[in-house]
């Protein structure tokens, strides 16, 4: 859980610093900061919304249903 537990951190640096640069998120990382999409906060025709929590706050991320978006 380390490398995902550091790109959390590097995510909440970026919400502290309005000049950080954007970084990629592994999907690990992902699935830490949302408890493995536990909590469903919404749905859409695109995908699901859920839940996801970061030392300084919550977070909302839409887990699409196709990688034909990407």
């Amino acid at each position: 859980m380390g490398d995902e537990t550091n790109e959390a951190e590097d995510l909440e640096r970026i919400f502290t610093d309005s000049s950080a640069e954007s970084i990629k998120i592994s999907y690990a990382a992902i699935r830490y900061i949302t408890k493995n999409f536990a909590v469903k906060i919404g749905d859409g025709g695109f995908g699901v919304v859920c839940l996801g929590g970061l030392q300084n706050g919550m977070v909302a991320v839409k887990k699409l249903h196709s990688k034909d978006f990407l």
